[in-house]
């Protein structure tokens, strides 16, 4: 089951329950509890109240392996290369796709709602260490930019009209969304390995590797 609990008396108030299988992952907003399980399926809970709202069809293969949720929508990934975006509220599907990703494990999706962007990512190879990353438009579904990458992204933040990546080679990325062809304006190697986090605290931002955690001051205006 997924806890619910009071803080600081760590009083168990809701216990969340349906999945038939390990949930991985979880996201949690002012209105909405979404989580992801190994039974290829979402569950949406409303927050703070934790009345069940809806769950997803079982069309995650092999497992949800990432959530995002923006505004009114939700987005996830699964292992085996299908991304999805959902209507929170009702539980309708706004977008589907299985094959930009191959068939790869998804590892990041981020919404920008107010660019219109739904921006997923994947790794083609544990060996090479190679990804692919998609940008969508959010309210046709079309795939605007699919990029073949030598490192894959582990996850991503977005503020200031900027997409903070933390890649699998060991670099911070940047790259403008205001811009057409969504490029990188700042390249911040930092640990010889891999990034696996990243966040963005008013003007820093903050990774986490191998061995390290790192922080950055950034000027919202040039990045």
């Amino acid at each position: 089951f997924i806890g619910v609990w009071h803080w600081p008396s760590a009083t168990l108030l809701h216990k969340l329950t349906g999945h038939k299988h390990d949930v991985h992952r979880l996201k949690v907003n002012m209105n909405y509890i979404v989580t992801g399980s190994y039974d290829e399926t979402i569950r949406v809970w409303e927050y703070p109240s934790c009345e069940f709202l809806w769950t997803s069809p079982p069309i995650h293969q092999g497992g949800v392996s990432c959530l995002h949720m923006c505004a009114s929508m939700v987005g996830s990934g699964s292992a085996k290369g299908e991304v999805h975006l959902w209507d929170l509220p009702s539980g309708k599907i706004l977008f589907r796709d299985t094959k930009a990703h191959i068939g790869a494990l998804v590892t990041s999706v981020w919404i920008c709602a107010n660019e219109n962007k739904f921006i997923t990512s994947s790794i083609t190879s544990f060996q090479a260490g190679g990804g692919i990353l998609c940008f969508w438009a959010i309210d046709s579904g079309e795939c605007m930019f699919r990029i073949e990458e030598k490192a894959y992204v582990n996850a991503c933040r977005y503020e200031f009209g900027l997409l903070f990546m933390a890649y699998s080679d060991g670099v911070l990325r940047i790259r403008d969304l205001y811009d057409e062809h969504n490029s990188i304006v700042r390249e911040e190697p930092q640990i010889k390995g891999q990034l696996y986090d990243v966040d963005v605290q008013g003007s820093y931002v903050v990774a986490c590797g191998m061995n390290r955690t790192f922080c950055l001051k950034i000027n919202p205006v040039d990045g």
